[in-house]
């Protein structure tokens, strides 16, 4: 039986098979005449990157674009109707946008347009039937928000421990405020701007330069995307070993406790006592002209 389909099959196959041929090859080259000389009438979808425009006239304005992470990340879907030769590579040959000129009065979220066109020489290239029949994105949300400035000051915050028996008598940051701007729903939402240092392994008073700042929202989450002015401070610690005090002495000595600045900790990392300076001052135990330290007695 197997036999009989296959001798069937082989006599089907080779009989008329010079025609069979011509048929095929005749096949292809109408295909190819179509093609090259009709040109017909096709469907092909393409997904297009977003372009957002005009985003500096915004800024322009002093506003901001609140979700442009999200719309620079946007694709759209085209599904267009045209000529078979027009629409070939048809992703390279379109162009989504979003127009970022909105009106100053507008309030979120403003629907904006996307708009597909074709590029150039796709409209210059002959006679053509091009449609967009299917869009995914007509327009999308755009939420836009009032740039504002603010003044805060700067809390500082040591990162770390300092040397054996050495205390922090204060630190501060240069310039104690700074700038703050951005979106008016972010920098309104501020709790507080804070500066990190780090101060582990210091035995000595000093600095660090050039040092970050963060803001921080009531909620106690760090706020990106704003803008500090000036973006860094510089912090300046004043450190001391525990026992000592330090001396800020007039040029002109008047009477011993009364004209010079004293700052220092005892052992026990508490601040000397006012009735400490006067005895070790009235004893004579200390009595500089200039800045100096000197050991508790």
């Amino acid at each position: 039986m197997k036999t009989k389909i296959k001798e069937a099959f082989a006599k089907y196959i080779l009989n008329n098979l010079r025609w069979k041929v011509f048929a095929v090859v005749l096949a292809a080259v109408v295909w190819v005449v179509v093609i090259n000389f009709v040109d017909p009438i096709t469907f092909e979808t393409a997904r297009i990157p977003v372009e957002l425009v005009n985003i500096d006239a915004l800024h322009a304005n002093e506003r901001i674009l609140i979700n442009e992470r999200d719309l620079a990340n946007l694709y759209v879907d085209v599904t267009v109707r045209g000529n078979m030769s027009q629409i070939n590579n048809l992703d390279n040959r379109l162009t989504a946008t979003i127009d970022l000129s909105i009106p100053a009065i507008a309030e979120n979220p403003v629907r904006a347009d996307v708009s597909v066109t074709a590029l150039v020489e796709l409209h210059n290239s002959g006679n053509y039937d091009f449609v967009i029949t299917n869009q995914s994105h007509s327009a999308v949300d755009v939420f836009v928000e009032e740039i504002i400035t603010v003044a805060r000051d700067v809390t500082l915050y040591p990162r770390g421990a300092l040397a054996h028996r050495r205390t922090a008598i204060s630190a501060a940051a240069a310039p104690s405020q700074v700038t703050v701007r951005g979106p008016r729903s972010q920098v309104e939402a501020i709790e507080f701007v804070y500066a990190v240092f780090d101060q582990a392994g210091m035995d000595r008073t000093f600095e660090r330069r050039g040092t970050g700042l963060t803001a921080v929202n009531f909620a106690g989450s760090s706020i990106h995307g704003l803008s500090f002015y000036p973006p860094m401070v510089d912090v300046a610690v004043d450190v001391l070993m525990e026992g000592t005090v330090r001396l800020v002495l007039p040029e002109h000595i008047g009477t011993p406790g009364t004209d010079f600045a004293v700052s220092g900790v005892n052992s026990d990392n508490k601040p000397f006592t006012a009735d400490f300076f006067r005895h070790c001052f009235k004893e004579g135990n200390v009595y500089a002209k200039h800045a100096g330290v000197a050991k508790n007695a």
